[in-house]
This record gives C-alpha cells, structure tokens and sequence, in this order.
C-alpha cells in the first residue's frame, strides 16, 4: 500500500556538484536526517529536476522550495518569498535556470486543485557558484542557522486545528471564459470541447499534454496523466520508454494534430490510447 502524502512538502533545488550553487540540495538532505523533522513534514533533495515530484506536491497542502540566491553583499542571509512565483524571474538574480519554478506555475494552470496548494520560495543568499562538491567554508559554516530558519517555517504548531473542507475542485477551468467543468466526464463530452491534438513532453511523459479547443475560443490543455486512470490496468504503470527520434519511432508525435494511435512500446502510445476513448465517448453522445 503506498504510504499517504505528508502535508508539508520541503523541496531542495540546485546541483550539489556546483558548490554554494546546491545549497537547497543540502539543506534538504541535513532536514531529512533532523530528529526534530516533524511527522507531517517530508524533505526532499531534488537536484535540478523539479518537474518529476509534480504528482507528489498535488497532493500536499504547503510546499516550500529552497534555492540559491546570488547575494555578494550577505551570503548565507535567508529570504522568504510567499505566493505565486511567476513573477520571481531572472531579473532578480536568480542561481541558475527559472524554469522549473515556472513550470510550477504551469502545473497551476493545468491542475486547478494546485492552486489550493500554499508555497513558499525560501532563497538563501551565496557570492558565487562554482564545481565543487562541497560548499564553500562561509556557507558551510552557516548551514546550521540557515536549516534553522528554514525548518522553523515549515512547522506548523500540533495544535492548530485542522482546515476546513473545501467545495470540491472543478476538474478543469476555462482560462479565457472560466467556464468549469466540475468532472472528466462533464469535460469530455462537452458539445463545446473538441479535441486538437496531443503533446508529447519528450523530456518527462508525465507533463503530455491533451490540447482541446473551446467554443469561446480559446484552447485548453489537460496533462494526460490526470486520466490515466481510465485505462484499464494502466494506472501508475511506465513500462517502456520514449521511443521518440529512433528508428523504431513511428513519429506521430511530432505533429499536434496527429490523432492516430500508435502500437510501439512506447510511454507516449500509452497516451494517445485516450485520444480513442474520448473520441467514442463523443459519439455515444451524439448518436440518438
């Protein structure tokens, strides 16, 4: 039986072979072996690739990402950014590549229940950032008050009642008209939603995309691993792998548009199988 999601999601950025440049990654791994890490708080060492904890911060209530700020002036000062992260762009110096922070922002757009979801940017500050597997003796000597700091902002005190329940989330919502649809079913077959095409992710199956386009106008995008579960037997396997851009590839993936199913033993065939579900449920629909 898999283990239920802690509440509290606690996320280190950065590459530990890049010094003061990994410092989320350490911070990460010191909280983790913490004897005083509550039980409803799990840390996280997660390198460079955000992206691949997505299904695991759905389902958290609070998750904090700790990364490296370039900060000359007071390295090792901690920073607390609370809210949407979109705005928080490269502009504002930023360690290495903004991208998975807006891929978070992303994920918002596409999963509506994320946006219940609480997060926290916690930046702690670092001169430079060089190859090295080890930090730079400044930063290490600080490490124990940053952990402090950070960890006193995860805690959530054992007496605080617990949230209350919230209306269900609407499985998706229209990001030009905001029309909802409060499930899959109601989505699919909606006369007003037609299906243009599916997106291969090359880099990670879990961000495909099925790509509709409503009758306002505007298109709308569901990540296809939110309807897996309607293939039988399918639920939470990855038997194989891409075969996109090899031999065996049978390229359908490469076009949008490209509605065709696909028999190789690949992880994005396994996508394109709700193509031909959905389009049956549309014509058991329309049929008298």
């Amino acid at each position: 039986m898999t283990e239920p999601a802690k509440p509290v999601l606690l996320i280190g950025l950065g590459n530990p072979l890049m010094g003061d440049e990994g410092i989320g990654w350490h911070v990460a791994e010191r909280l983790r072996m913490d004897s005083r890490l509550p039980s409803y708080l799990e840390s996280i060492a997660g390198g460079t690739d955000l992206l691949r904890f997505a299904p695991l911060i759905e389902k958290c209530r609070h998750v904090v990402l700790v990364d490296a700020l370039l900060d000359e002036d007071r390295p090792g000062r901690v920073q607390f950014v609370e809210g949407p992260l979109a705005g928080f762009d490269s502009r504002q110096g930023h360690a290495h590549s903004l991208s998975a922070l807006q891929a978070i922002e992303l994920l918002r757009l596409l999963t509506p229940s994320l946006s219940a979801v609480r997060f926290t940017l916690a930046l702690v500050g670092i001169a430079s950032a060089s190859m090295s597997a080890a930090l730079s003796a400044p930063l290490a000597a600080a490490l124990p008050g940053i952990t402090d700091a950070i960890l006193g902002k995860c805690i959530m005190s054992p007496e605080t009642p617990a949230q209350p329940a919230h209306a269900p989330h609407p499985f998706q919502i229209c990001g030009a008209c905001k029309q909802a649809w409060p499930t899959w079913e109601g989505f699919v077959v909606d006369p007003a939603i037609r299906l243009l095409g599916f997106q291969a992710v090359i880099a990670n199956a879990d961000l495909n995309l099925l790509v509709f386009e409503h009758r306002c106008g505007s298109s709308v995008s569901i990540l296809a691993r939110r309807l897996r579960h309607l293939l039988p037997g399918q639920e939470g396997e990855r038997p194989f792998t891409t075969l996109f851009g090899t031999g065996e590839c049978h390229e359908h993936c490469r076009f949008l548009t490209n509605l065709e199913m696909c028999d190789s033993p690949c992880v994005n065939a396994r996508d394109r199988r709700l193509i031909l579900l959905f389009q049956s449920m549309k014509r058991g629909v329309s049929q008298p």
